[in-house]
């Protein structure tokens, strides 16, 4: 039993039916000249039964939300400024999802592109509100990620960057909590503003103020699934303040009917790969159709341990960030295995659910997967041991062999001998 967060994100509010929504991730960090691929996922409380009568359609803005254009990015025919840049395609994994893939990324794109679904033949139409905001890591914002998980009593970080070398060190440092993912600003409210590397009530402290102002929260509670963002007052730059917003997802308890199942232990050698599987079962088929997006985390040790996977792969242990990666939906693939991968390895899956006009959170940890790493060395020292014991056998049989024709022989000889 888990903790359902219910956090109300007004970011699919649909036309047609209180429990349908679409839902996009709130901001996506990319880079100039990279590319980036924005999910758009619906609930399907209706058991619409071919969802190829599902049409989507994407556009882009500048403004806030996604009611600012109407400039279409992919109708039909694909904008001149994206021609060779921008496809489409029905995600292989997940169901009720769409993929809109831009690469070469320019200054130009977006920043905000929105997403819409609809069906003639259902004679509906259900638009996202807010979207998906690009935000450029160019040595200028302030970057945060979309969300961190954590269980009560453990300690989470919150990272937070900015561009110290162009803008200055930090003077001033404000976290905030703002009532939605979508602005943080002098409204929201403030957690705290650091001047120097001190705590706050011995649970709030930054890392390293100020070549780190990342935010630590220790001994996690199940209040703190909040939003947070950052703001920097620097030296060069004046404020910067996040246009990201990090939402804090906590384990606990729930009602919900979600399982995760991984296996017990496995087994390979050194330097091997191998493959850690993981599944989820809903046994609810009306929360089932609700789910719009399905997370994983791989960590290792226990619960809090470090991460084998995370999406961001600043939050990886170094150990994994080059050899481990996730295959097929869910399944952990770590290739070059190492002894000090000798560990146990835990499953989390975060659900997210269509509720009502907003959307959940529900925090699902398998009960871990053994994994047994054989030491090459040790095993070549046993061949080598087994092949010594092979030839000692084969030795003695063949001795035996020896002396049971030479009886035979000689008891053949002593019967063929004359009497006196």
């Amino acid at each position: 039993m888990r903790l359902l967060i219910l956090l109300f994100c007004f970011q699919g509010i649909t036309t047609s039916s209180g429990q349908n929504c679409t839902y996009q991730v709130t901001t996506l960090a990319v880079e100039y000249g990279g590319s980036v691929t924005i999910p758009c996922s619906y609930s399907d409380p209706e058991d619409w039964e071919d969802n190829t009568k599902i049409e989507f359609h994407w556009w882009e803005t500048s403004g806030r939300n996604c009611s600012s254009s109407t400039e279409k990015v992919l109708s039909g025919n694909v904008s001149e400024r994206y021609k060779g840049r921008l496809t489409i395609e029905r995600d292989s994994n997940w169901k009720r999802t769409e993929n809109l893939i831009i690469t070469e990324l320019k200054n130009s794109d977006g920043p905000r592109f929105c997403c819409g679904i609809s069906s003639v033949a259902l004679n509906f139409t259900l638009n996202n509100s807010f979207g998906t905001l690009l935000q450029f890591t160019d040595g200028v914002s302030v970057t945060q990620l979309d969300e961190v998980i954590g269980v009560p009593g453990e300690e989470v970080l919150i990272p937070c960057h900015y561009p110290e070398e162009d803008s200055g060190p930090a003077q001033e440092v404000t976290w905030y909590i703002p009532d939605t993912p979508h602005t943080c600003d002098d409204h929201t409210r403030i957690l705290h503003t650091w001047k120097h590397a001190d705590v706050v009530n011995n649970r709030f402290s930054l890392v390293n103020f100020p070549q780190d102002i990342s935010l630590r929260i220790h001994k996690l509670k199940t209040f703190d699934y909040l939003y947070y963002c950052c703001e920097v007052n620097t030296t060069k730059s004046g404020r910067l303040l996040s246009e990201q917003i990090t939402m804090v997802i906590i384990g606990g308890y729930t009602s919900l009917s979600v399982s995760v199942y991984q296996h017990a232990e496995t087994t390979v050698q050194e330097g091997g790969s191998v493959t850690l599987n993981c599944s989820y079962t809903i046994d609810d088929p009306i929360t089932e159709s609700e789910v719009v997006r399905v997370s994983v985390y791989w960590r290792v040790g226990n619960e809090t341990g470090p991460y084998a996977y995370h999406p961001h792969q600043e939050m990886v242990h170094p150990n994994y960030k080059e050899r481990a990666t996730i295959t097929g939906t869910l399944d952990l693939f770590i290739e070059d295995v190492q002894m000090a991968d000798n560990s146990s390895f835990y499953c989390i899956v975060v659900i997210k659910l269509c509720i009502g006009n907003g959307f959940a959170d529900d925090i699902q940890y398998g009960n871990g997967t053994k994994l047994r790493v054989q030491d090459l060395h040790m095993k070549s020292q046993m061949s080598s041991a087994e092949v010594i014991l092979a030839a000692s056998v084969a030795s003695i049989f063949l001795i035996v062999l020896i002396a049971a024709a030479l009886l035979v022989c000689y008891i053949q000889y002593k019967g063929q001998e004359k009497p006196v």
